[in-house]
């Protein structure tokens, strides 16, 4: 567990490291895109759980999701978006094999989900919203932004898939996913305290680099408040 732990938790650093350099090197960050894109494809080709760990990974740490993006002439692509879709793409072709393959009983018992007419409802609810926001006249950007957040519940099905294939392992994709988890929490309050002192000492890269940096992918919000007290929050 401590050696899964260490892991993760270098693995999480040297990404928001990555993230940091490539802000400050535009073509980089566009060649780190779709490198953590094609990785988190063929990890997910390999195993849907290692996908599933990404996904997740990123969603403990990126806060808003722009911990990476592509943008190109104006269009912007967050990371959490690019991943989300990869992810539930290999998922979707994994269902489709397994139907042809075996019929639509083995699909359903892979789907298996407890409490799973709650989630139908809340299906209902944010289909409704969408279709209610697109004819009372939102534009499709504003309906699609807000929308993409609810959305993210469908992520729920892959991840159920791992779990019932994995139940028969006592539990590993769990072991692995708190692993992540734990090293995602020591990273965000290390970090918290790091920044806490940069800033609070007025350091200069702090300033003029790591500032800009957060306030742009959006990972933190950073106050400078009266009397030298600095609010930090991922």
């Amino acid at each position: 567990m401590l050696k899964k732990l260490r892991l993760y938790f270098l693995l999480i650093a040297l990404a928001e490291l990555i993230s940091f350099g490539s802000f400050l090197s535009p073509e980089f960050r566009q060649i780190a895109f779709f490198v953590i894109v094609s990785l988190t494809l063929l990890l997910s080709l390999q195993k849907l759980e290692y996908g599933l760990l990404i996904l997740l990974g990123e969603l403990f740490i990126g806060s808003k999701g722009y911990l990476f993006y592509f943008e190109q002439g104006g269009l912007i692509i967050s990371i959490r978006i690019a991943l989300f879709l990869v992810v539930m793409s290999v998922w979707l072709a994994k269902i489709t094999v397994l139907w042809n393959r075996e019929g639509y009983r083995s699909m359903l018992a892979k789907l298996a989900l407890p409490f799973g007419r709650y989630y139908g409802l809340l299906g209902v609810a944010i289909g409704w919203g969408i279709v209610n926001g697109y004819f009372r006249g939102n534009e499709f950007s504003n309906i699609f932004f807000d929308a993409n957040s609810w959305i993210y519940w469908l992520m729920i099905f892959p991840l159920a898939d791992v779990v019932n294939e994995r139940e028969e392992n006592g539990g590993e994709f769990w072991r692995e996913l708190s692993a992540v988890f734990s090293a995602a929490v020591i990273w965000l309050s290390a970090k918290t305290l790091g920044l806490l002192f940069a800033f609070s000492h007025s350091l200069i890269v702090a300033l003029y680099e790591l500032y800009p940096w957060i306030r742009v992918t959006g990972v933190g919000e950073i106050t400078v408040m009266e009397s030298g007290f600095v609010r930090i929050f991922f």
